[in-house]
């Protein structure tokens, strides 16, 4: 189950990155923006069907398929682990919310070149509604690091970067997870709006958008 602020906002990201006053506005306020950077960026070509609502839930829904723990005797066992196959971080990495950060989660694209779209339907009532829906789904919600180092590979290399990073030998002192942590900073529980400015709303769209416009330049002059 999901953590939850004061007015029972649900908090998608990891537990360690909730800010004290995390609530619907701060929420709002960010798939607000997700939405507006898949209009603008994303969906150039394409119409936008989605909404706040179907945005807000598919962060939440592809964060719990993520998370779950599947239970080997469960009789969907198999549909379930599909679904955690198909929407794994691409690096395994936790969620934060912050701007300027490199585990900032994106609405990225699932496969470039076609409509990024949810799944659910613009009026959502049941979670089945997205199960059945998942054919049309198109979006990964992944961390920005995960979403720049993938940027316009073909999805033939995504083992390959994957596997790249795996070998990188990073020193202990910035690795060693037995490690304290540091002092406290107050800056992380700050998350007024201020740390949201739409000055970041290009920083935290799908990268490889940049380069479907440079392409599509180059192409037609």
């Amino acid at each position: 189950m999901l953590p939850r602020g004061s007015d029972n906002c649900p908090y998608f990201a990891h537990l360690d990155t909730m800010p004290t006053d995390w609530g619907w506005e701060c929420c709002i306020h960010i798939v607000l923006r997700r939405l507006n950077g898949m209009k603008r960026w994303c969906n150039k070509k394409w119409e936008t069907v989605d909404n706040p609502t179907t945005i807000l839930l598919e962060i939440i829904f592809q964060v719990c398929v993520q998370g779950m723990v599947v239970d080997s005797n469960d009789p969907d066992a198999d549909s379930k682990k599909r679904l955690q196959g198909t929407y794994a971080e691409f690096l395994g990495l936790p969620f934060d919310i912050r701007a300027h950060n490199g585990l900032t989660f994106v609405v990225a694209h699932k496969h470039h070149g076609a409509q990024m779209r949810t799944g659910w339907p613009s009026d959502p009532t049941t979670l089945q509604e997205r199960l059945d829906g998942d054919a049309n789904n198109n979006i990964l919600i992944e961390t920005r690091t995960s979403n720049y180092l993938k940027n316009q590979f073909a999805e033939s290399w995504y083992p390959i970067l994957q596997r790249a990073v795996a070998d990188i030998r990073m020193p202990l002192e910035y690795a060693n997870e037995d490690l304290p942590m540091g002092p406290y900073n107050a800056w992380f529980e700050r998350m007024d709006l201020q740390l949201l400015d739409d000055d970041d709303d290009e920083e935290d769209q799908d990268v490889g958008d940049e380069y479907e416009e440079d392409i599509d330049a180059e192409i037609n002059g």
